[in-house]
């Protein structure tokens, strides 16, 4: 039994963890805790701990990055956005208690944009079937720019 009051979970990301997420969003490839520290100003260490929540929430994943000399490697973050878009417009049109996974995820990338760039997404359709689930749309960039097309089969597991 734990005692004090629990921590707040939400479904979605926390204001400083946004940030985190909106640098992500706008690299054009992975980037270090050390470039997202300059990025954003601030101790690694809190970088870190907002990664760690937008990595196990699924708003981030993360790889090994090649390092020059001793030491650890280096994580490079990746923003999800796509297929948590795609999912999360897919999870509205299934019943609650629906499970499913993502089987297959495409993103082109169609234009650069900076830290800080406001994005939104568009779901062009998405389609519900007995097993496979599709989704497809469209990320821009607050100014209206193509940025980015994506696709993602979903398999549900409640089938």
């Amino acid at each position: 039994m734990a005692l004090g009051p629990q921590p707040a979970r939400t479904d979605r990301p926390r204001t400083a963890a946004l940030r985190v997420l909106r640098v992500l969003a706008g690299a054009d490839g992975p980037l270090t805790i050390a470039e997202l520290t300059e990025a954003l100003g601030g101790h690694p260490n809190t970088v870190r701990a907002q990664l760690d929540h937008l990595v196990a929430d699924g708003y981030a994943g993360s790889s090994p990055q090649p390092t020059p000399g001793r030491g650890r490697p280096a994580q490079g973050f990746i923003a999800t956005l796509a297929d948590v878009w795609l999912a999360g417009n897919l999870a509205r049109r299934l019943p609650p208690e629906a499970c499913f996974v993502t089987a297959s995820l495409q993103v082109d990338y169609l234009g650069a944009v900076a830290a800080g760039d406001w994005l939104e997404s568009e779901v062009d359709w998405v389609r519900v079937g007995g097993q496979l689930c599709h989704a497809a749309g469209r990320i821009r960039a607050g100014d209206g720019r193509l940025v980015t097309a994506m696709r993602g089969s979903f398999v549900r597991l409640d089938a």
